[in-house]
């Protein structure tokens, strides 16, 4: 149990990050919003620190609502809810793995933002970013996300 526990608390803050980092990518106006007030209150090219994401609400509502738009579990449950008792478990898994994600992926994603400059594979535009979902242990993207970081 302690290692289907890991793997959803894993799996969670990595299909959220790729999530959040796809959608940014698409709408190139949020990235730029986000790499801005990240500027201001972190300064650029530095890593953010946990105790940072407080006084960055923009990054804070980036990770909500990719959380909104493609929640790492469905209706409320994992996809694990087979029976009553995977279904007990199911629920302790979210409910362990949604604080890690709630605190891990906006440390990693303004990181991410911050230190890098990212741009889409070659003759991808933004609007053309493919966003389908599929269904494993979390919402996954169908097709991973690629995108090309350079420096600062």
């Amino acid at each position: 149990m302690l290692q289907d526990l890991f793997a959803a608390g894993t799996d969670t803050t990595t299909s959220t990050l790729e999530w959040a980092m796809a959608e940014i990518l698409k709408q190139p106006v949020i990235m730029t919003k986000a790499k801005v007030e990240l500027a201001e209150f972190i300064g650029k090219g530095k890593s953010v620190e946990e105790i940072d994401v407080s006084q960055l609400p923009y990054l804070q509502c980036i990770v909500k609502e990719t959380l909104r738009m493609h929640p790492p579990f469905l209706g409320g449950q994992s996809i694990f809810s087979i029976d009553g008792l995977e279904k007990r478990t199911s629920i302790t898994m979210i409910s362990l793995a949604l604080p890690l994600v709630l605190r891990m992926v906006p440390v990693m994603l303004g990181s991410l933002l911050n230190c890098f400059n990212w741009k889409l594979e070659a003759g991808i535009r933004p609007k053309d970013l493919d966003t389908e979902e599929k269904i494993g242990i979390t919402l996954a993207k169908n097709h991973p996300l690629q995108a090309i970081p350079s420096s600062i």
